[in-house]
């Protein structure tokens, strides 16, 4: 390359600008001279006239860089190449192989051009002796619509923020018969032209847009004319693809009538991305109207999709009636029915990976001293404010008396703090309140003095304390300290007990109270932050820009909590995960004591994040020395797994719907109790236990079919506002339902309607997360955890076994068959765990308690956990009738009754120091918890000798880990081939989360299995061995096998049912009877409307059939009790329930009955005359281990009901049939054995 002009080097990322030179062919004339008035160069084919005038105005640089080939000459070349309108390049030689020529008017880009002499007849010109002249320019047409909504004139200058200043800015080429202009890489984006304006673009790319004159052998005037560039901005677009993947006609099809000036609640059902605008139809989720609105400004970094539900506020233009988002006008809110606490949105400010990762790992983050100061300084103002204490003494002796709290005393137990330590520290807050209340609490005013920059206004009164908000219009949730009122409005008080930085994540949370409670209707606009420490008390307002941040910070936390993970499935049906996450800061100090640093680093790790440059990197290294690939990758394949179980939104009632979906809706679909009032108030215990009845009572309503139950967590809500109390359920009956809350409803919602809804928590998704972490920690107890669970290693056994074994345990194990001796003995000799198959019947429970006992006797601690309550309390209350002492831990509303006394409240009830809870909770031998409750703090502490999970094969793997990471040793028992972990998201299904502990660990040296039944008779027996067990389940005795169900009454109920052969034939007391099969049939015309106005999910014809046989059991002696009646649908089991209400009969769902017995149990197959599709997805009734746990629950009679024509679609019950002797089988037909199925229904 040779160089031109000054030596200099070109800056980087300038651009040769040899392209935009192309060569001329040399003539006579070396220069043009001053005064000359032209000079003419000239090759074999075209001439080329330069104007004196146009060479004058050239505009000098001080380097060119040009390639060598360039400079040397064709003489006889066939095309002409012009370097037309460019003004932003460096001066070129002024030798004759060059020329160069510049417009009088500067122009705003660079548009190179080449012009051939075939295409010469595409242009407005004339050719005259192989010379040519362009008579006009045309000029440049706008390739796509004007944006409508703006009258602004359009410049190709848009493309950019602001107008490009040097060759950086543009990548050039010059193509011959194309014009191609191609932005930054960051500034392009796609667009989809018409028909029309793909022929405008046609028209465009051979169009130059400024020309030089080229003149005949006469002297024509050089034409001045001016190009217009209004509209090059969407020509230049268009260029900018040549294929177009959307269509842009389809936001001209709706109607748009929504209004956007107020908050509407829509989906996204059109999306198009435009430069530096998105362009939105949204469709409001009550009414279905339609609305088109421009999103500009910051909002554009929203990364929004079709169906995505956003909370929109526009404004609308008058220029075009297009609604606009800006920056200066109008809001969005990114999926506002998921709402977000307040406290994680403003911490995300520093760190958003880190608030991401604390909502997703609840529970996580251990107290101390600080957090527990923290919270006993906030409850002291509020007691003091609440009940007007205002003298120092009176606030001492509420500050001891806040100390005998049990829950202090509990978080002084977790936290490992003296209360002495606790106590000095809340003393020093006391004159910091005294000084607070007498500087701004009206009647308590003492000449107050104010700091610079202090409030000097006066607190009138206190209108709430903890006042629960939950505002889905912004998607966010919080509970304000104090809500106080002044003489002119109200104001949330934020309390912070640190330093008085004024922070913006301390401002961030007052601005957000003020935001939520101005959308709930209260009239405020500013808000109070208090540091009581240093007593600086400052007034927060907020501004639209502040407001417009702050929802922006939301949206963008909300973005990565609602992302689902990515599985990637190869054929061995592994699969790797992709997880979206905020990319980690780079702050060594506040990394190394960030509790969530090592899920950090290893999601870090597993992605193979480059962290050349990050603190995190040596963190990394050193954090993580532990872990080995396979501890990593199953850890990030469980975190996947569990989130995506817990988007699934089907099959449970979510949170969202309190606020989403009318009353009477969430009424009709189970878990709410509308339109109640409050009967009556009793305090007890700090807390306000309330009687709710239904405001009318000719509703006739029954509390409890519900789907509220006893212990269920409770919200509570207004007709104009969700949530404004929460509390759980103390007690039921058909017309009261009783909720334990923190306020007295009847002060602040006198003669008010209220609404009850419960819902699927996500606390449990939070507690399974964090048990996962708990895999990461370098302990010796996540050590083993890690090569068991993870590594699959087999369990060892010892040779020799205890000598007092021989002595406490010959009593104990006499009483057991020898499969269940063997599974104790193997339980006690085993060094890491031992896996019980106890199929059913087969006394689980009678080893589970022998074999405490037995550990009891060897001085052992024991750790009792299970899924559910009741096989928790069932395993207690046996324990107890032994002899042995148990702690139940857990709340005492949701335990036995039988084990009340038993406890964790009452045995805590006269502590009143952590040492003296320690004491209590360390002499336990036997601590009981279910696993969702094994997250207990004495079990943070304690590490027990033995562990063992009962109905193990229900519980998702690590919903026990927390349990057994509390033992040095553990035995899990259950059946594999009764019910799974409970699953609802087929991905999650597909990648393993319904896969137990027990079976990813059963092998067959680590398994005793239990085989003697002694539940079930024979013909049972046989049926679920035909079923599932292959023969494997044995009878215990001939007792068990020849068992038959009694009539106390049997000759009466012979007497009256005689003319009914159907019930004698189904209710026979034989053992061959055992069994019965009762076939409905395809709905009969006469019974078709009935049936058919029903869901799919019941039938009328099976409960009518259900109530007889029933009422007939009675007439013959048989208590309800021992009657059990199964459905596979929920539906079904509240249809039943109303028609049976009076019976007393229990009827549930198979999950519900899972680990109890009934001595005969019907089973209401429901579905009937539906088609199943070839390759339909699976279904309830395919699921071969619910039906293997219906039919043993029942001891001495099984009775199923249903269209076998319909059932018979499902492999299970087609295998069922198919094994079952068709004398116990039933064909139920009108008129025959004296059934009338029009006589039943009515």
């Amino acid at each position: 390359m040779k160089k031109l002009g000054k030596n200099k080097k070109p800056s980087k990322g300038s651009q040769k600008i040899s392209t935009f030179f192309k060569k001329v062919s040399p003539t006579g004339n070396e220069e043009l001279p001053n005064g000359k008035p032209e000079r003419k160069c000239v090759n074999g084919d075209h001439d080329l006239v330069i104007t004196k005038d146009t060479f004058n105005k050239k505009r000098k640089r001080s380097s060119v860089y040009l390639d060598d080939d360039l400079i040397e000459c064709t003489p006889h070349a066939k095309t002409c190449s012009i370097l037309e309108s460019i003004t932003n390049i460096p001066h070129s030689s002024k030798t004759e192989h060059h020329v160069y020529i510049t417009p009088e008017s500067r122009s705003p880009d660079i548009i190179p051009c080449s012009i051939s002499t075939k295409e010469l007849e595409r242009y407005n010109k004339t050719i005259i002796n192989r010379n040519f002249k362009v008579e006009v320019t045309p000029e440049k047409r706008s390739c796509l619509k004007e944006k409508r909504g703006s009258s602004e004139k359009k410049s190709p200058t848009k493309l950019f923020h602001k107008s490009p200043r040097s060759l950086d800015k543009f990548n050039v080429e010059m193509m011959e018969n194309f014009v191609r202009v191609v932005p930054s890489k960051a500034e392009c984006r796609e667009l989809s032209p018409s028909s029309h304006t793909k022929e405008r673009q046609k028209c465009n790319e051979t169009t130059p847009t400024k020309s030089p004159i080229a003149l005949s052998s006469q002297v024509t005037n050089k034409v001045k004319q001016k190009l217009t560039f209004d509209d090059c901005k969407d020509a230049v677009d268009s260029l900018l693809n040549d294929g177009w993947e959307e269509d842009f006609t389809t936001l001209d099809t709706y109607d748009h009538t929504l209004d956007l000036s107020k908050a509407q609640h829509c989906a996204i059902v059109d999306i198009q991305h435009n430069v530096n605008i998105n362009t939105v139809v949204v469709k409001g989720t009550k009414d279905n109207k339609t609305a088109i609105c421009d999103i500009e400004g910051f909002w554009t970094g929203l990364k929004l999709q079709v169906n995505d539900i956003v909370y929109i506020t526009a404004v609308l233009s008058t220029s075009n009636s297009k609604w606009c988002v800006n920056n200066s006008d109008g809001s969005i809110v990114y999926h506002p029915d998921f709402l977000i606490s307040t406290t994680s949105v403003v911490g995300s400010q520093f760190c958003s990976r880190r608030s991401v990762l604390r909502e997703k790992f609840y529970g996580f983050e251990p107290s101390n001293q600080v957090m527990v100061v923290g919270v006993l300084v906030h409850k002291l103002l509020q007691e003091v404010l609440k009940n007007g204490i205002y003298a120092t003494s009176e606030m001492e002796v509420l500050a001891k008396k806040l100390l005998l709290d049990r829950e202090t005393i509990r978080m002084c137990y977790e936290s490992d703090l003296p209360i002495e330590n606790i106590f000095k520290e809340l003393s020093l807050f006391v004159p910091k309140i005294k000084t607070f209340v007498s500087h701004y609490l009206k009647g308590c005013l003492e000449n107050p003095i104010y700091k610079n920059g202090d409030w000097k206004g006066t607190i009138s009164n206190i209108l709430d304390i903890e006042e629960n908000v939950w505002c889905h219009e912004l998607g966010l949730k919080g509970k304000v300290d104090v809500t106080v009122g002044t003489e002119t409005s109200v104001m949330p008080l934020e309390i912070k007990t640190g330093r008085a930085t004024v922070s913006l994540e301390h401002r961030g949370q007052v601005m957000f109270y003020i935001m939520m409670l101005q959308k709930l209707g209260c009239k405020l606009s500013s808000g109070l932050l208090l540091y009581l420490r240093e007593g600086v008390l400052r007034e927060i307002l907020v501004s639209e820009k502040e407001r417009r941040d702050l929802v922006l910070l939301r949206n963008e936390l909300a973005y990565y909590l609602t992302r689902k993970p990515k599985l990637t499935f190869d054929n061995s049906k592994d699969f790797s995960v992709q997880w979206e996450l905020p990319e980690p800061i780079n702050h060594h100090s506040a990394c190394a004591k960030c509790p969530y640093n090592v899920i950090c680093c290893t999601a870090l790790k597993y992605e193979k994040a480059n962290l050349c440059n990050n603190a995190l990197k040596d963190l990394e290294e050193n954090l993580l020395t532990h872990l080995e690939p396979a501890h990593v990758e199953y850890f990030m394949k469980w975190s996947a797994l569990l989130t995506l179980e817990s988007s699934s939104s089907h099959k449970s009632k979510q949170l969202h719907e309190i606020y989403t979906l009318r009353t009477a809706v969430r009424e009709k679909n189970g878990q709410c109790i509308i339109n109640v009032i409050v009967k009556g108030v009793n305090p007890h215990a700090g807390l306000y236990e309330h009687i709710f009845c239904k405001a009318s009572q000719l509703e006739n309503y029954n509390m409890l079919l519900s789907g509220i139950g006893m212990g269920d967590y409770v919200v509570v809500s207004t007709d104009n506002r969700p949530a404004v109390a929460a509390g759980f359920a103390t007690h039921m009956d058909s017309l009261t339902i009783s909720l334990s809350l923190d306020r007295d409803l009847k002060k602040k919602y006198p003669n008010c309607h209220f609404h009850l809804d419960t819902y699927t928590s996500s606390i449990s998704q939070g507690f399974n997360m964090s048990n996962l972490a708990l895999l990461l920690e370098p302990t010796d107890q996540a050590e083993r955890l890690r090569r068991i669970v993870i590594d699959k290693h087999s369990p060892t056994f010892s040779n020799k076994l205890p000598k007092l074994l021989a002595i406490k345990g010959t009593t104990i194990l006499r009483r057991l068959n020898k499969m269940q001796q063997k599974a104790i003995l193997k339980s006690l000799s085993c060094n890491e765990y031992l896996l019980i198959n106890g199929m059913p019947g087969t006394g689980k429970t009678d080893t589970i308690v022998a074999l405490i006992k037995l550990l009891t006797e060897l001085n052992k601690s024991v750790l009792v956990t299970s899924h559910t309550h009741s096989a928790v309390d069932n395993v207690c209350v046996r324990l107890l009738a032994c002899g042995v002492d148990v702690l139940r831990l857990g709340s005492s509303s949701k335990i036995h009754p039988k084990l009340k006394e038993h406890s964790e409240e009452m045995r805590t009830k006269m502590c009143q120091t952590p040492e003296q809870l320690a004491e209590v909770y360390n002499s336990a031998k036997v601590l009981a918890v279910t696993c969702l409750g094994s997250g207990h703090a004495v079990l943070n502490k304690r590490v027990m000798d033995v562990c063992i999970v009962d109905e193990s094969t229900q519980v998702l793997q690590c919903s026990v880990f927390r349990a057994l990471y509390s033992a040095r040793k553990f035995i899990l028992i259950g059946d594999p081939d009764q019910l799974p972990p409970i699953v609802h998201n087929k991905e999650a299904i597909d990648g393993g989360l319904a896969e137990s502990l027990f079976e990813r660990l059963n092998t067959q040296s680590a398994t005793v299995t239990l085989q003697q039944n002694y539940r079930m008779n024979k013909p049972i027996t046989d049926m679920a061995n035909n079923l599932t067990y292959n023969g494997q389940l044995l009878t215990a005795n001939e007792e068990v096998a020849n068992a038959t169900l009694q009539f106390p009454n049997f000759e009466y109920f012979l007497q009256i049912y005689k003319d009914q052969e159907w019930i004698l034939y189904t209710l026979d007391r034989s053992l061959s009877a055992s069994v019965r099969i009762l076939d409905t049939g395809r709905k009969h015309s006469d019974s078709e409307t009935l049936i058919t106005e029903e869901s799919r999910c019941t039938n009328l014809l099976e409960i009518a059939i259900l109530k007889t046989l029933v009422y007939a059991l009675f007439e013959g002696g048989i208590s309800s009790d021992m009657i059990g009646i199964i459905a596979p649908y929920r539906a079904q089991v509240a249809k039943l329930s109303t028609s049976l209400q009076d019976s007393n009969v229990e009827i549930s769902t198979v999950d519900q009955f899972q680990g109890r017995d009934k001595e005969i149990i019907f089973y209401s197959c429901t579905r009937s005359g539906s088609e199943r599709s070839i390759g339909s997805q699976p279904e309830i009734l395919d699921d071969k281990r619910r039906l293997t746990v219906a039919i043993t629950r029942a001891k001495y009679k099984f009775i199923m009901i249903g269209d076998l024509s319909t059932i018979r679609q499902y492999q299970p019950f087609e295998n069922l049939l198919g094994s079952t002797d068709p004398s116990d089988i039933l064909k139920l037909t009108d008129g025959e054995l004296g059934f009338n199925r029009k006589l039943l229904i009515i």
